[in-house]
């Protein structure tokens, strides 16, 4: 476990978020471009679609919404088996909150921060 300010060892990539200004137009566009599918998630209140990137099992999961606002660029979700020692982690080392822990019913908690450098990522915890 990692401890205040320690390394976050062998985390991965487990989902990614393309924000668009037009979902239909850009869907079509990564649809032709990378044979990727789109399938709406039947979120209460948000459209978001869910990305297929590739056979299951060997696909990225992915999704998309409506951009929010000129600051809203895409972003990965690193896999942490335990959100608050790995917010912990991530803040000591430099991370700017952009949104704090949330939790995504049925899916899981999340954490949206900000690197060094302005790039937003997200850690991502799956409901146990």
């Amino acid at each position: 476990m990692p401890g205040r300010g320690a390394p976050m060892p062998n985390r991965t990539i487990v989902h990614f978020e393309i924000p668009a200004q037009d979902l239909r137009r850009r869907s079509t566009f990564y649809a032709k471009a990378f044979g990727w599918k789109f399938v709406d998630a039947g979120m209460p209140g948000f459209r978001y679609l869910r990305i297929q990137t590739g056979p299951r099992g060997r696909s990225v999961p992915g999704g998309r919404y409506a951009r929010r606002g000129p600051d809203d660029r895409p972003r990965s979700f690193v896999g942490v088996p335990k959100i608050d020692p790995a917010i912990r982690a991530f803040t000591a080392a430099g991370v700017t909150v952009l949104v704090p822990k949330t939790e995504v019913p049925g899916v899981g908690g999340t954490f949206l921060g900000e690197d060094p450098e302005g790039n937003p990522l997200a850690l991502f915890q799956p409901r146990r």
